[in-house]
């Protein structure tokens, strides 16, 4: 069993990483360098999964490294382009969006435009037409299906709170 004292020193050691992989990448990045978890847990003595699980707490909570399979886009790793996307829906313009997410204004306009031909398309394509017709991954339709569902749904429960306020 966790005393408190050993869940704020395990609190206070996840901090502490946290600091130094944002700084470590942040530094690299500034430099021209994407380091990969593996760099980053070499270079300041983590585990590559300590490092995943601090990117991954940092992404919950809205905030992206410069990590090299983020940035360059490599493995199969969707939150980049959901997040992407995420912005962009809640209003965010491409410049905005391309500094948060470290990617240039031109990938996040293709992920945008690519997100819209799949919105565009759906309502007179069959899910299963929609990757021949765009030249998308099965699993990357399904992320942005998953998203204007998503989207969809926060719209119609916000209009219907406005809707239902006494005015």
């Amino acid at each position: 069993m966790r005393t408190s004292r050993q869940s704020g020193a395990g609190a206070r050691a996840a901090r502490r990483r946290e600091i130094r992989v944002r700084r470590l990448t942040h530094e690299a990045y500034e430099q021209g360098a994407l380091l990969s978890q593996a760099d980053i847990g070499l270079v300041i003595g983590y585990s590559p999964g300590a490092v995943s699980v601090t990117g991954v707490d940092l992404r919950g909570r809205g905030e992206f490294l410069p990590l090299r399979w983020y940035v360059a886009d490599m493995g199969s790793f969707p939150t980049h382009k959901a997040a992407i996307i995420r912005l962009y829906l809640s209003g965010l313009t491409t410049p905005d969006i391309a500094s948060r997410t470290y990617h240039s204004k031109e990938a996040v306009d293709r992920y945008i435009r690519g997100f819209e031909r799949v919105r565009l398309l759906r309502r007179t394509y069959a899910r299963e037409e929609l990757p021949l017709l765009t030249g998308m991954s099965v699993n990357l339709i399904e992320q942005y299906l998953a998203l204007i569902n998503e989207h969809t749904s926060l719209d119609s429960q916000s209009r219907h709170a406005h809707a239902s306020r006494p005015g």
